[in-house]
């Protein structure tokens, strides 16, 4: 008789009769080493098709800005870990945060939408954090400017999950993370200002820029904004704590 089947039909049926795809292999999880040379290979032609197209990417890294940082305060490695996983974590959790970090690094602006107001009529660049009080206006900042608080911020969070203080030699010539609890060790007790002291009757940034007991800040003295540290310190540590009860 004649085969009355349609060409679709005959070749589904041929497929379910034969060996497994081949093909197959690649729809599965790469992991390990063979992940990373995947990755390296993507990002290769990516770059070539770009250069091909003529085309440029002009993206803000905050984690350059961090990096930069870890080397400038000389972070212990296991404090730098932290802070580049605070950071991150912050990027990824733009939609719960309240600083939106990754939108307003790339997309430059955020729309006055529902999702990104704490009150009708509000600017999207006033952030309010209602639970501790706080207020932070970004309305003036760049995005390279918000990035490199952020990144302060990363860093400060990371000392405290760490347990780690940065003081000065009491000559003012050195700086050094210190342990808390070691500080009247023989190896530290000349170090004996703390540049992460902020004094909560007399904080940096309103026009108290230096405490009579301790030095400004490192971050205050490095040029970044106390307010928007603060606030985006408050934030990240809100994102590790969801991201942690997410694991």
């Amino acid at each position: 008789g004649t085969d009355t089947k349609t060409p679709l039909a005959a070749v589904t049926a041929q497929a379910d009769a034969s060996e497994p795809d081949p093909n197959a292999k690649l729809a599965s999880p790469v992991v390990g080493e063979a992940y990373y040379k995947t990755k390296a290979a993507i990002l290769e032609t990516e770059q070539l098709l770009l250069f091909a197209l003529d085309s440029r990417v002009n993206v803000l890294n905050p984690h350059r800005i961090l990096l930069n940082l870890f080397k400038t305060l000389g972070l212990p490695k296991h404090v730098a870990q932290i802070a580049f996983t605070g950071l991150t974590d912050l990027l990824f959790d733009t939609h719960l945060s309240r600083t939106k970090l990754a939108k307003r690094l790339y997309d430059g602006v955020i729309e006055d939408d529902a999702d990104d107001v704490s009150f009708d009529g509000v600017p999207s660049s006033l952030l309010f954090d209602n639970v501790r009080d706080l207020v932070l206006d970004l309305s003036q900042k760049t995005p390279l400017q918000i990035a490199g608080d952020a990144c302060a911020a990363s860093i400060r969070v990371a000392g405290v999950l760490c347990d780690v203080s940065l003081r000065m030699h009491k000559d003012g010539t050195d700086t050094k993370w210190v342990v808390r609890g070691t500080e009247h060790s023989a190896e530290n007790k000349d170090f004996d200002q703390r540049l992460d002291f902020v004094d909560p009757d007399n904080p940096p940034g309103f026009g108290n820029s230096r405490n009579k007991t301790h030095p400004s800040p490192w971050w205050v003295a490095m040029g970044f904004d106390h307010n928007a540290v603060d606030f985006i310190a408050h934030d990240i540590m809100d994102a590790l704590e969801r991201t942690n009860e997410d694991d």
